[in-house]
C-alpha cells in the first residue's frame, strides 16, 4: 500500500499490532522501523487503520490539512497564478479550484487571481482573508479574528444602523451597495465585475411597517425669525392650526446655566403659545444653532453627565411654566460631523444624547410628547443610537430634505454615480427618502414613530450649462451662483412661494414635473434650476407615506409656503 500523506510504502495496523511485530511485516528491523516513523511516541498510540511506513519517505511539498481541520493557506502575490503554485507546491491547477471554488473568500477562480488574496492549498476550513486597511465592515476589517464553528464570516463587524456591507468592506444604503450578487464562482466576498455585493444586512425594502399610527401626525414648523426677512412675514397666531396638529417652534436655545432661552426680538412667543386646537412643541437647536461657533456645544455641554440634570429641570419648569405640550430637539449633529469644514465632535455625543433622553423621558408628564429630529444621512445617522433613542420619544422627525445642496460641490461622497458632487439633483428625490426610510427601519424603528420630512421651499443652483436640465447636468461651485430670492435673501434656497410668484411673472425657460425625483423642476433666466415640491407632489407624498404605515409628516416651513399678508407692504418689495 502507498501512503499518499508522507509518500512511502506502507502497512496498515490492525488490533494487537505493536512496532515489532509492523516492523516484521515491512520486512525491515524496528531501529529503520523508527528511522521511517519518527513521530513521537509512535509505539504507545498505535490505532487500527493507521499507516504506517514501510520504506523511507519521500520529501514532498504537497501541503496538508491542519490537525483543527484548516486548510493548508497562502497569500497570493500579483504574479501568481494558479499553474506557478501548482508547480510550487506538487500541485495540479484543477487542485487549487477544488480546494478554492465556492468556498475561500474573495476567490473568483484561476483566471482572477490577484495579490493579497489568501487561498487554500489544501482541503480544509477556508482561511480569513487578508485584512483591508480601510475595511470598516465584514471580515477583512484589521484586527478581525476568526469566528466560532458556524458563523459566517460575512456576519463580521456589521455596519452601524443594520446599513448594507460590501464585498469591498464598505457600508452604504444604495442599491451599489445593497445588492447581493457573487462573483462567477459563487463564493463569499466576491461580485461581478465592476460591482461591489452585498454581504450582509443587504436590501433596500423598507421594513419594520406593518403598523400604522393610531392617528397622523401632521407637523408643521414655524421659523420664529421670519421677521428677519423684509418680506414673506408670518405672525404665529395666523397660523392655520386646521392644517397641522403639532406646530415646531424653531428654535429656543441654552443659556451658560443650561437654562431654556427664547428668542423673541419679534414678539411672536405669545401668539404661538395662544394657538388653539394644535400641540405647541418647543424645538431646541437647529442647523445655525449647531454649527456657529459661538453655540456649537451648547447642546452638547447640556446633555453631558455632569449638567444634564440641571437642563433636565429648567425644561420641566419652562414647559409648565408656558403650557407647552412637548419639546423637540433638532442636533445637526452629533458626534463626528461628515461635513466638510465643520468642527469635530465627540464620540461620546451618541451615548450621551441617549442618556439625556432617557432621563427626560422618565420624568416628563406622559401627556405631553418628546421627539427629535434625525438626519436621513447615513454618515449623520450612524452616530445616533437610533433604536434605543426611539423607545424614549414620542415622535422622530426624519429630515427627508435637503438631500443636496451647494455643500455636495467637490464632495466625492454626497451624489450617487457623480464623483465632483456637482450634479443636479432634487434635494427631495423620492428614491433617496425611500432608500433612507429603509436605513431607519432596519436600524430599528417602527414606521409608526417616524413623521417624513417635506419641504415648502426649493433647492437652487446656477447650471453650468444652458439648456442642460437633467441628474447629469452640472451647477457652479463652490459658490453659489443661484439668484437669492426676494424675500428669502439666501442663494441656493426660494421659498414656495417665491418660487411661485417667479412661475407667474418670471422668464420661465421650463416648469415641469420629473418622475425620476417625484420632484418639481424650474428652470429660469436660463441657468437658475430649482426642485421643490408643489401642493400636488406634497399630497401625493403624504399619501404615500401614510400607505407606508409612517406615524406622518413634518413640513419645513408654514412660513416658507404662501403669502400670509402679514407683511407690512410685500407688493412693494416683490415687485
Amino acid at each position: 500500500m502507498y501512503n499518499k500523506r508522507h509518500r512511502c510504502m506502507a502497512e496498515t495496523v490492525v488490533f494487537g499490532d505493536s512496532c515489532a511485530s509492523l516492523a516484521y511485516k515491512c520486512g525491515i528491523s524496528q531501529d529503520e522501523f523508527i528511522d521511517y516513523n519518527p513521530e513521537g511516541g509512535l509505539c504507545s498510540s498505535l490505532r487500527p487503520g493507521q499507516l504506517v511506513c514501510c520504506t523511507p519517505r519521500t520529501p514532498s511539498r504537497k501541503p496538508i490539512m491542519d490537525e483543527n481541520g484548516s486548510c493548508a493557506s497562502l497569500t497570493t502575490n500579483d504574479n501568481d497564478t494558479c499553474s506557478s503554485i501548482a508547480a510550487e507546491y506538487d500541485l495540479k491547477p484543477s487542485d487549487i479550484s477544488y480546494f478554492n471554488d465556492g468556498a475561500t473568500w474573495g476567490w473568483t477562480g484561476c483566471d482572477n487571481i490577484h495579490g493579497e488574496l489568501r487561498i487554500c492549498l489544501s482541503e480544509g476550513i477556508p482561511p480569513m482573508p487578508v485584512p483591508v486597511s480601510d475595511a470598516v465592515c465584514g471580515p477583512t476589517v484589521p484586527g478581525t479574528k476568526a469566528p466560532e464553528y458556524g458563523i459566517e464570516l460575512s456576519n463580521l463587524n456589521p455596519c452601524p444602523l443594520n446599513a448594507c456591507c460590501d464585498t469591498r468592506g464598505q457600508c452604504g444604503i444604495t442599491p451599489e451597495y445593497c445588492t447581493p450578487e457573487n462573483g462567477p464562482t459563487g463564493n463569499p466576498g466576491t461580485a461581478p465585475p465592476a460591482r461591489r455585493g452585498c454581504i450582509s444586512n443587504c436590501g433596500t425594502n423598507i421594513t419594520n411597517n406593518l403598523e400604522g399610527p393610531s392617528e397622523l401626525i401632521r407637523i408643521g414648523y414655524y421659523e420664529s425669525w421670519n421677521w428677519d426677512r423684509p418680506c414673506l412675514n408670518l405672525r404665529a397666531r395666523s397660523i392655520n392650526t386646521s392644517e397641522y396638529t403639532h406646530i415646531h417652534w424653531g428654535f429656543a436655545t441654552i443659556d451658560n446655566k443650561f437654562n431654556v432661552a427664547v428668542n423673541d426680538t419679534y414678539g411672536q412667543w405669545e401668539g404661538f403659545l395662544a394657538l388653539k386646537n394644535v400641540k405647541r412643541i418647543l424645538s431646541f437647536g437647529g442647523w445655525g444653532y449647531s454649527l456657529n461657533s459661538g453655540s456649537y456645544d451648547g447642546l452638547r455641554d447640556a446633555m453631558n453627565p455632569k449638567n444634564v440634570d440641571t437642563f433636565i429641570g429648567n425644561i420641566l419648569e419652562f414647559v409648565e411654566d408656558n403650557g407647552l405640550d412637548g419639546v423637540d430637539f433638532d442636533w445637526e449633529y452629533p458626534g463626528l460631523s461628515s461635513i466638510p469644514t465643520v468642527h469635530l465632535g465627540s464620540e461620546s455625543d451618541g451615548p450621551n444624547y441617549l442618556a439625556f433622553l432617557e432621563k427626560l423621558w422618565g420624568v416628563f408628564p406622559r401627556k405631553k410628547s418628546v421627539s427629535i429630529a434625525a438626519p436621513a444621512c447615513f454618515w449623520n445617522l450612524k452616530v445616533f443610537p437610533i433604536k434605543a433613542m426611539s423607545r424614549h420619544l414620542s415622535y422622530i422627525v426624519y429630515m427627508t430634505y435637503d438631500l443636496h445642496g451647494q455643500w455636495d460641490y467637490n464632495y466625492y461622497l454626497a451624489q450617487d454615480y457623480c464623483k465632483t458632487g456637482n450634479c443636479l439633483r432634487s434635494h427631495v428625490n423620492l428614491t433617496e427618502t425611500e432608500y433612507a426610510l429603509a436605513m431607519i427601519t432596519k436600524a430599528g424603528v417602527p414606521s409608526n414613530m417616524i413623521t417624513v420630512g417635506i419641504s415648502s421651499y426649493g433647492r437652487s443652483f446656477g447650471m453650468s450649462e444652458v439648456g442642460c436640465v437633467k441628474p447629469e447636468c452640472r451647477f457652479e461651485g463652490p459658490k453659489s451662483t443661484a439668484k437669492p430670492g426676494i424675500c428669502t435673501r439666501t442663494p441656493g434656497v426660494l421659498a414656495n412661494a417665491e418660487i411661485e410668484d417667479l412661475i407667474n411673472d418670471s422668464e420661465i425657460n421650463e416648469s415641469f414635473y420629473d418622475p425620476g425625483s417625484d420632484s418639481n423642476i424650474l428652470v429660469y433666466n436660463d441657468t437658475q434650476w430649482v426642485s421643490y415640491m408643489d401642493k400636488v407632489t406634497k399630497a401625493n407624498r403624504i399619501a404615500y407615506y401614510k400607505s407606508l404605515n409612517f406615524a406622518g409628516y413634518a413640513d419645513w416651513a408654514i412660513d416658507l409656503g404662501y403669502w400670509s399678508g402679514d407683511d407690512g407692504d410685500p407688493e412693494g418689495i416683490r415687485y
